[in-house]
């Protein structure tokens, strides 16, 4: 028995008429879904792809010593071709309104290993003796400007995270085209203030 070319069942057009000659029976082209979005769709499928079981390993323990989540440290890693080497924290995104840390920062710094930490902050200088230690290399600087941090410890851009609470914040992520830029709430969670329903 020869092998048959595989059957195709003529799709109908919105119009009713049957597809024409050279028609491949794929997906309709029209203004919702354009060619453009089906590659884009194919590929992030394709790039996201699980890695071999060593290399999601190595990321997964990687992530957790930068208090990363998988897929964050694996954005970066995907997108900028480089690993994260550094976090850059805002003064808002550490200190509340009335100069103390913010609920559960102290907690999630101690517990970061074998990385680089900038701390821009008028107020970090004691944070920073506080945290240094058990693999972390912590600065503090004045101003918003991590750029210069990062030439002198000869560290690209790229491979740094931003964690910050603002729009200008995130712009100032954008211009020095550092690798991600986090909102505090993604990268430390909820404030405790927040989960607590106000009184009305």
């Amino acid at each position: 028995m020869g092998l048959r070319p595989r059957q195709f069942r003529p799709t109908a057009l919105p119009q009713g008429r049957p597809p024409r000659i050279g028609h491949n029976h794929g997906p309709a082209l029209d203004a919702v879904v354009t060619w453009r979005h089906v590659a884009w769709r194919r590929a992030h499928r394709r790039i996201w792809r699980p890695p071999p079981t060593e290399v999601a390993r190595r990321r997964a323990e990687r992530a957790g010593e930068l208090g990363l989540s998988y897929r964050q440290y694996t954005s970066v890693l995907l997108d900028r071709g480089v690993r994260v080497e550094a976090l850059v924290f805002t003064h808002r995104a550490l200190f509340a309104g009335d100069g103390g840390l913010r609920p559960g920062v102290a907690e999630k710094l101690a517990s970061l290993t074998a990385c680089r930490l900038l701390i821009l902050s008028d107020a970090a200088g004691s944070l920073a003796g506080q945290l240094a230690g058990n693999g972390r290399k912590v600065s503090a600087e004045t101003g918003g400007d991590a750029t210069n941090w990062l030439r002198g410890v000869k560290l690209p851009p790229a491979t740094a995270v931003l964690i910050g609470d603002g729009e200008a914040e995130r712009a100032l992520s954008d211009a020095a085209n550092l690798g991600l830029y986090l909102w505090r709430q993604a990268y430390f969670g909820a404030d405790i203030e927040q989960l607590t329903p106000q009184p009305a």
